[in-house]
């Protein structure tokens, strides 16, 4: 069994980007366990195959985040939060600006619970194929 299917508890961080995301892996304690770039369209599957009870995944908020967003809550055990982006490189203090940076920094930020999260409205209207609202009203 590899080590990150070895784990109860998984952290995973990732940089999404169009066509390929990067991941990084933590257990609880903060030991990287994995980095790995896959194909964005295979992130459901790949997360869906880790043994782990629960699962907990970062990523920053883009313009197609709905749907991928909608998918990843459709697994059992895996809590998605969306960072975001602008509070998060006020977070770090790291001039490194690369994917496999990104990645290992939302993990760490939501592993260690200081992970500015962008609100994700509730489900209630159509946005880009994905049920989204289109205006929030107070």
């Amino acid at each position: 069994m590899n080590e990150v299917n070895g784990n109860k508890v998984l952290y995973i961080g990732a940089d999404v980007h169009d066509r390929e995301i990067q991941l990084a892996i933590f257990e609880p304690g903060g030991m990287l366990l994995q980095e790995k770039r896959i194909p964005t369209k295979d992130l459901q599957s790949y997360v869906d195959s880790l043994s782990a009870k629960e699962k907990h995944l970062a990523l920053e908020s883009l313009g197609f985040i709905y749907p991928l967003y909608d998918k990843l809550k459709q697994i059992p055990g895996c809590e998605v939060a969306v960072a975001n982006p602008k509070r998060i490189r006020q977070t770090s203090d790291s001039k490194q600006k690369h994917d496999r940076a990104d990645a290992r920094l939302l993990g760490n930020l939501l592993r260690i619970n200081y992970l500015k999260r962008s609100h994700m409205p509730a489900l209630c209207g159509y946005y880009g194929g994905s049920k989204r609202p289109l205006a929030l009203f107070e």
